[in-house]
């Protein structure tokens, strides 16, 4: 994908993680977040590829149609404005665009290490937890203990 689109991409993690409700949390990296919702998308299915580039240029168009300006050029305030008033449209075409935007940003803040382990997430915990609480379904031994004894 373009530089283009990469700048696109950068803009909206700065747009969603613009506000104070990630206080506290690790700062957005547009670079690094870009990057990775570059490979998201290249490693996905080719309809949610053309989908995020269609809600990209339609979040544009419709800035340009509603405010004059595309997306970029407008203030931090107007932007929050046109994202409300998508995400309040009765037409739900409308309100999937900021959400649609929204899902490869969010994943990428998300699956950083310095994010997921202190919300909870640590994959690596998680598994040797698993690995100390082994489930049976039957009264006595473990699944692949029953599976060797059907076989006999």
């Amino acid at each position: 994908m373009n530089n283009f689109f990469r700048k696109q991409v950068e803009n909206l993690v700065r747009f969603y993680f613009r506000s104070s409700y990630w206080s506290g949390m690790p700062e957005a990296d547009p670079e690094s977040q870009s990057s990775f919702i570059i490979w998201f998308l290249r490693a996905g299915a080719p309809e949610f590829r053309f989908l995020y580039w269609a809600c990209l240029l339609g979040l544009h168009l419709l800035s340009l149609l509603l405010e004059g300006k595309t997306f970029n050029r407008l203030s931090e305030s107007r932007k929050e404005e046109l994202m409300d008033r998508l995400l309040s449209s009765r037409n739900p075409l409308l309100r999937g665009i900021p959400v649609l935007l929204s899902l490869p940003v969010l994943i990428s803040y998300y699956r950083r290490d310095e994010v997921r382990i202190p919300l909870g997430f640590d994959p690596q915990s998680l598994k040797r937890d698993a690995e100390l609480h082994p489930v049976s379904r039957g009264k006595e031994g473990s699944p692949k203990e029953e599976m060797a004894g059907d076989v006999r």
